[in-house]
Protein backbone atom coordinates (compact mmCIF):
# COMPACT_ATOMS: atom_id res chain seq x y z
CA UNK A 1 0.00 0.00 0.00
CA UNK A 2 1.31 3.45 -0.89
CA UNK A 3 2.27 5.75 1.96
CA UNK A 4 0.95 9.28 2.47
CA UNK A 5 2.31 11.70 -0.18
CA UNK A 6 5.20 13.74 1.19
CA UNK A 7 7.82 16.27 0.24
CA UNK A 8 11.20 15.19 1.59
CA UNK A 9 14.00 17.73 1.85
CA UNK A 10 17.43 16.13 2.34
CA UNK A 11 19.75 18.80 3.76
CA UNK A 12 23.50 18.41 4.10
CA UNK A 13 26.86 19.83 3.14
CA UNK A 14 28.17 19.19 -0.36
CA UNK A 15 29.70 15.73 -0.49
CA UNK A 16 27.64 14.28 2.34
CA UNK A 17 25.85 11.76 0.12
CA UNK A 18 22.42 13.35 -0.18
CA UNK A 19 21.80 12.07 -3.70
CA UNK A 20 22.80 8.51 -2.80
CA UNK A 21 20.41 8.48 0.16
CA UNK A 22 17.71 10.13 -1.96
CA UNK A 23 17.96 7.40 -4.59
CA UNK A 24 17.60 4.74 -1.93
CA UNK A 25 14.58 6.53 -0.46
CA UNK A 26 13.01 6.84 -3.90
CA UNK A 27 13.41 3.12 -4.53
CA UNK A 28 11.89 2.18 -1.16
CA UNK A 29 8.87 4.41 -1.67
CA UNK A 30 8.38 3.10 -5.21
CA UNK A 31 8.52 -0.48 -3.94
CA UNK A 32 5.39 0.10 -1.83
CA UNK A 33 3.47 1.71 -4.67
CA UNK A 34 4.26 5.40 -4.14
CA UNK A 35 4.78 7.49 -7.26
CA UNK A 36 7.84 9.59 -6.44
CA UNK A 37 10.10 12.07 -8.23
CA UNK A 38 13.64 12.99 -7.24
CA UNK A 39 14.62 16.65 -7.62
CA UNK A 40 18.33 16.80 -6.76
CA UNK A 41 19.62 20.34 -6.42
CA UNK A 42 22.07 19.75 -9.26
CA UNK A 43 19.29 18.64 -11.58
CA UNK A 44 18.13 22.25 -11.20
CA UNK A 45 21.52 23.96 -10.88
CA UNK A 46 23.09 22.26 -13.87
CA UNK A 47 20.61 23.68 -16.35
CA UNK A 48 22.48 26.93 -15.68
CA UNK A 49 25.90 25.59 -14.62
CA UNK A 50 26.43 23.91 -18.00
CA UNK A 51 26.09 27.31 -19.68
CA UNK A 52 28.81 29.05 -17.65
CA UNK A 53 32.43 28.38 -16.68
CA UNK A 54 32.25 25.79 -13.88
CA UNK A 55 35.15 23.60 -12.79
CA UNK A 56 34.05 22.58 -9.29
CA UNK A 57 36.71 24.71 -7.56
CA UNK A 58 36.64 28.40 -8.53
CA UNK A 59 33.73 30.70 -7.67
CA UNK A 60 30.77 30.81 -10.00
CA UNK A 61 30.25 33.87 -12.25
CA UNK A 62 28.26 36.64 -10.61
CA UNK A 63 24.55 36.27 -11.27
CA UNK A 64 24.64 32.48 -11.64
CA UNK A 65 22.54 31.84 -8.54
CA UNK A 66 19.93 34.34 -9.66
CA UNK A 67 19.42 32.30 -12.84
CA UNK A 68 19.31 29.07 -10.85
CA UNK A 69 16.60 30.65 -8.68
CA UNK A 70 14.49 31.31 -11.76
CA UNK A 71 14.73 27.65 -12.77
CA UNK A 72 13.86 26.53 -9.23
CA UNK A 73 10.78 28.78 -9.21
CA UNK A 74 9.61 27.16 -12.45
CA UNK A 75 10.09 23.70 -10.91
CA UNK A 76 8.07 24.66 -7.83
CA UNK A 77 5.25 26.13 -9.94
CA UNK A 78 5.14 23.02 -12.10
CA UNK A 79 4.85 20.74 -9.07
CA UNK A 80 2.23 22.99 -7.51
CA UNK A 81 0.06 23.44 -10.60
CA UNK A 82 0.63 20.41 -12.83
CA UNK A 83 1.95 17.42 -10.87
CA UNK A 84 -0.57 14.88 -9.51
CA UNK A 85 -1.17 15.46 -5.80
CA UNK A 86 -0.75 11.75 -5.12
CA UNK A 87 2.96 11.99 -6.01
CA UNK A 88 5.78 12.39 -3.50
CA UNK A 89 8.91 14.42 -4.16
CA UNK A 90 12.45 14.19 -2.80
CA UNK A 91 14.50 17.38 -2.86
CA UNK A 92 18.17 17.70 -1.92
CA UNK A 93 20.06 20.86 -1.03
CA UNK A 94 23.09 22.23 0.85
CA UNK A 95 21.51 24.69 3.30
CA UNK A 96 22.80 26.62 6.31
CA UNK A 97 21.08 29.10 8.63
CA UNK A 98 20.67 32.13 6.39
CA UNK A 99 17.46 34.04 5.59
CA UNK A 100 17.40 33.09 1.92
CA UNK A 101 17.88 29.42 2.74
CA UNK A 102 15.17 29.44 5.39
CA UNK A 103 12.98 31.09 2.76
CA UNK A 104 13.63 28.07 0.51
CA UNK A 105 12.32 25.76 3.23
CA UNK A 106 9.32 28.04 3.77
CA UNK A 107 8.54 27.85 0.05
CA UNK A 108 8.61 24.05 0.23
CA UNK A 109 6.33 24.14 3.28
CA UNK A 110 3.85 26.25 1.30
CA UNK A 111 4.10 23.79 -1.58
CA UNK A 112 3.40 20.88 0.77
CA UNK A 113 0.34 22.66 2.20
CA UNK A 114 -1.06 23.39 -1.24
CA UNK A 115 -0.62 19.76 -2.23
CA UNK A 116 -2.07 18.42 1.06
CA UNK A 117 1.26 16.70 1.62
CA UNK A 118 3.61 16.61 4.57
CA UNK A 119 7.05 18.26 4.51
CA UNK A 120 9.80 16.13 6.04
CA UNK A 121 13.21 17.83 6.38
CA UNK A 122 16.04 15.31 6.75
CA UNK A 123 19.32 16.70 8.14
CA UNK A 124 22.23 14.52 6.99
CA UNK A 125 25.39 15.07 9.03
CA UNK A 126 28.90 13.81 8.30
CA UNK A 127 32.22 14.14 10.16
CA UNK A 128 34.55 16.65 8.51
CA UNK A 129 37.37 14.23 7.58
CA UNK A 130 34.92 11.86 5.92
CA UNK A 131 33.25 14.80 4.20
CA UNK A 132 36.60 15.86 2.73
CA UNK A 133 37.16 12.31 1.48
CA UNK A 134 33.76 12.10 -0.17
CA UNK A 135 33.76 15.49 -1.88
CA UNK A 136 36.73 14.64 -4.12
CA UNK A 137 34.98 11.56 -5.51
CA UNK A 138 35.60 11.25 -9.24
CA UNK A 139 31.88 10.98 -10.00
CA UNK A 140 31.20 14.48 -8.69
CA UNK A 141 33.12 16.50 -11.29
CA UNK A 142 31.08 15.37 -14.34
CA UNK A 143 27.96 16.43 -12.43
CA UNK A 144 29.43 19.96 -12.06
CA UNK A 145 29.62 19.57 -8.28
CA UNK A 146 32.18 21.25 -6.04
CA UNK A 147 35.22 19.01 -5.48
CA UNK A 148 37.34 21.21 -3.19
CA UNK A 149 38.26 19.51 0.10
CA UNK A 150 39.69 22.77 1.46
CA UNK A 151 36.45 24.59 0.75
CA UNK A 152 34.23 22.02 2.42
CA UNK A 153 36.54 21.72 5.44
CA UNK A 154 36.32 25.48 6.02
CA UNK A 155 32.56 25.35 5.74
CA UNK A 156 32.11 22.32 7.99
CA UNK A 157 34.30 23.88 10.67
CA UNK A 158 32.53 27.25 10.68
CA UNK A 159 28.94 26.53 9.61
CA UNK A 160 26.14 24.17 10.60
CA UNK A 161 23.64 22.26 8.49
CA UNK A 162 20.32 24.10 8.64
CA UNK A 163 17.78 22.91 11.19
CA UNK A 164 14.36 24.05 9.92
CA UNK A 165 12.88 23.59 13.38
CA UNK A 166 9.83 21.67 12.16
CA UNK A 167 8.24 18.90 14.19
CA UNK A 168 8.63 16.57 11.20
CA UNK A 169 12.42 17.02 10.98
CA UNK A 170 14.73 14.03 11.40
CA UNK A 171 18.52 14.21 11.86
CA UNK A 172 20.82 11.37 10.78
CA UNK A 173 24.58 11.20 11.23
CA UNK A 174 25.65 9.22 8.16
CA UNK A 175 29.40 9.32 8.72
CA UNK A 176 29.33 5.54 9.14
CA UNK A 177 25.69 4.78 8.41
CA UNK A 178 25.14 3.00 5.07
CA UNK A 179 22.88 4.91 2.66
CA UNK A 180 20.43 2.01 2.64
CA UNK A 181 20.01 2.23 6.40
CA UNK A 182 19.52 5.98 6.21
CA UNK A 183 16.76 5.49 3.62
CA UNK A 184 15.10 2.86 5.83
CA UNK A 185 15.13 5.23 8.81
CA UNK A 186 13.50 7.98 6.77
CA UNK A 187 10.74 5.61 5.64
CA UNK A 188 10.21 4.50 9.25
CA UNK A 189 10.03 8.15 10.30
CA UNK A 190 7.39 8.81 7.66
CA UNK A 191 5.30 6.00 9.11
CA UNK A 192 5.29 7.71 12.51
CA UNK A 193 3.89 10.90 10.95
CA UNK A 194 0.82 9.35 9.39
CA UNK A 195 -1.53 11.43 11.55
CA UNK A 196 0.49 14.67 11.61
CA UNK A 197 -1.95 17.39 10.43
CA UNK A 198 0.48 20.29 10.07
CA UNK A 199 4.02 20.27 8.74
CA UNK A 200 4.89 23.56 10.44
CA UNK A 201 4.33 22.65 14.10
CA UNK A 202 7.42 22.88 16.29
CA UNK A 203 8.20 20.23 18.86
CA UNK A 204 11.10 17.88 19.80
CA UNK A 205 12.45 15.98 16.82
CA UNK A 206 14.04 12.50 16.64
CA UNK A 207 17.78 12.26 16.06
CA UNK A 208 19.61 9.10 15.09
CA UNK A 209 23.36 8.65 15.25
CA UNK A 210 25.38 6.16 13.27
CA UNK A 211 26.62 3.00 14.92
CA UNK A 212 30.43 3.07 15.01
Amino acid sequence: MASRPALFLLIGFSGTGKLTVARGLRDRLASVGQEVRLVDNHYVNNLIFQLVDVDGVKPLPEGTWDRVGEVRDAVFRTIEELSPKSWSFIFTNDLIDRPEERAYVHRLAQLADRRSSILIPVRLLCAVDELCRRIVSAERRPMLKNVSADWIRRRAETEEVLDPGLATTITLDITSMPPEEAADRIVAHLATLADTPHAHAKRPRPSYRARH
